[in-house]
């Protein structure tokens, strides 16, 4: 399709697209989840699931990343991210500004996007999903739309949709009902003779049940890391001295930076306080909100300044309402599956009841290794830079 023509059918959905707006519904996910990819929850559903715009289900591109077998890079250099299957060749290629998707490098459509909730990119989930050969699914509870959820799968479910959303009770406590099927467990102890460096990491130290995580690392002789803001080292400058003194890394954390100037100030900030309660600094930071939209020239800014930027390669889903039993057989599929695992959890009941079992895993094989984070260690990016 020509720009000409793709000209004319944006003038001719400029109605449709303003209607999205005004008849724009946000899926609440405070009864019912909202988004599902084969038989887990999106992990973001509470603060970015699923969108209703103009009569179309909309989900954040990110959620396509999360199937083994799609690829999805962003490069915000050319304003472009692109979702690729490997296993059909099929891609679909987007530039956001202009809004205009390439469909395998052949076919050209004017693609309405929308970018919400703290910077995700919503796309058509039906679309997607169709150009990407993957399957999809919609449940509306008692006909509202309010109460609708998504799925998209490619063939490895295990249970219904129905069965998924009956089953679906969050237990805030910390979980024992099974919200979802276990995950298969594949790894037994002394069967894996592949080298595996694992680091576990907290973001948080706000949470009571913190006490009981250090205990159970002191008990498995095991050093974490903890990323923390600069508010948190103010109001508990006594806990990032107890975590030094156990041996375990304190890097820094923040949640929201305009750009990566700002994120560098917050940095120097939360050090200035720490060497203030520890006479130490560290160089171990992480922005947790994600570091897509950034670009080489930010991460050079971050390395000329001292810092090691750190991401994670498994986002715990310990405080989205899912079972402890179901975590448990998630983080240990997680591990057995790459040599560098990097595993964040919250500072929560449930990952105070995962983390014994983990442990034990990990320290009953001699082939697994479990570190603190050091300066001296090759960071491991969200974005694989």
């Amino acid at each position: 399709m020509k720009r000409k023509q793709i000209a004319l059918i944006a003038a001719a959905l400029v109605i449709s697209i303003g209607l999205g707006f005004v008849f724009s519904v946000h899926v609440s996910a405070a009864s019912t989840p909202s988004l599902f990819h084969n038989d887990e929850r999106w992990y973001r559903d509470t603060s970015a699931g699923l969108e209703i715009i103009g009569g179309l289900y909309y989900v954040p591109v990110d959620v396509f990343g999360m199937f083994r077998h799609l690829e999805l890079t962003m490069d915000s250099r050319r304003g472009e991210f692109m979702v690729y299957n490997r296993n059909t060749g099929a891609y679909i290629s987007v530039l956001y500004s202009e809004k205009i998707a390439s469909i395998n490098g052949e076919d050209e459509a004017y693609l309405n996007l929308y970018k919400l909730h703290g910077g995700y990119y919503y796309v058509p989930a039906e679309y997607f999903c169709t150009v990407l050969s993957l399957g999809y699914e919609v449940r509306r509870g008692s006909g509202s739309v309010v109460d609708a959820s998504f799925r998209i799968l490619d063939g490895r479910e295990t249970k219904t949709f129905d069965e998924l959303l009956e089953g679906y009770a969050p237990d805030t406590s910390g979980g024992t009902s099974d919200t979802l099927p276990p995950v298969t467990d594949t790894g037994t102890p002394g069967t894996d003779s592949t080298a595996r460096t694992n680091y576990i990491t907290f973001n948080t130290i706000s949470s009571a049940p913190l006490e009981s995580i250090l205990q159970t690392l002191e008990e498995y002789r095991v050093m974490a890391t903890f990323f923390v803001t600069a508010e948190e080292l103010r109001s508990m400058p006594e806990t990032a001295v107890a975590l030094t003194a156990g041996g375990h890394t304190v890097a820094l954390r923040c949640d929201d930076a305009e750009n990566v100037q700002d994120f560098l100030n917050k940095m120097d900030e939360a050090n200035d306080i720490l060497y203030g309660i520890t006479k130490k600094r560290t160089r171990i930071v992480q922005f947790a909100a994600g570091e897509n939209g950034w670009t080489d020239e930010d991460y050079a800014m971050i390395r000329d300044s001292g810092y090691v930027l750190w991401g994670w390669t498994y986002d715990v889903p310990d405080s989205v309402g899912y079972s402890v039993r179901y975590v448990k057989s998630a983080c240990r599929q997680e591990v057995v599956q790459n040599e560098i695992n990097v595993l964040r959890f919250g500072c929560n009941n449930t990952a105070a009841q995962v983390l014994p079992d983990l442990l034990d895993f990990l320290t009953s094989n001699n082939n697994y290794r479990v570190y603190p984070i050091y300066a001296s260690h090759e960071e491991v990016r969200l974005s694989g830079k």
